[in-house]
């Protein structure tokens, strides 16, 4: 089914055409930063379904570490990193050679219980993309865990690969 014409559809459609030609075949997993970013993450991964592209969506708030340690840190220092790699960034990875058998986790903690979340594996085609989405995902510390980055924030020195200015999610514009 093709998705209406809009502004922020055709945004995300450069982007995830863009996305494929650089990457065009296996597991890509790609960073959307910014302070807000599910309802940009959220149609992004609509404009993949709509090219028949297989598609997964994690949120980095999924992997924090306890209320008590993450009282203590910033940035990406919030999240369980190791767990993130763990179970999401390299089985997610690793399964583009095991015939995609091998199991993810899109979710490992659960922010409102404040304890780990129960293990629920995924599993998905040799060829699909993992979309992260939430805030602090430019940290130094989360170096090598992305294949491309985007960056909702407008700020055109970003490290990211592609910037994207969203004061008006409905028109947003690629600074970048």
């Amino acid at each position: 089914m093709r998705l209406p014409s809009t502004p922020a559809t055709e945004l995300q459609r450069a982007l995830r055409d863009e996305a494929r030609s650089r990457f065009p075949g296996g597991r890509v997993v790609i960073a959307v930063h910014g302070p807000d970013t599910a309802a940009f993450a959220a149609g992004l991964a609509d404009v993949y379904r709509e090219g028949d592209i297989a598609v997964f969506r994690a949120h980095i708030a999924d992997f924090q570490r306890p209320r008590a340690d993450r009282a203590r840190e910033t940035g990406a220092g919030r999240y369980d990193l190791a767990t993130l790699r763990r179970v999401l960034i390299d089985p997610f990875r690793d399964a583009a050679h095991t015939s995609a058998t091998t199991g993810f986790q899109l979710a490992a903690f659960d922010a409102v219980r404040d304890m780990p979340a129960a293990a629920r594996w995924v599993t998905g085609p040799a060829d699909a993309t993992l979309l992260v989405d939430g805030s602090d995902l430019l940290d130094f510390r989360l170096e090598g865990f992305w294949d491309w980055r985007i960056d909702l924030s407008g700020d055109a020195d970003s490290v990211a690969e592609a910037v994207v200015d969203v004061t008006d999610p409905a028109d947003p514009k690629r600074v970048r």
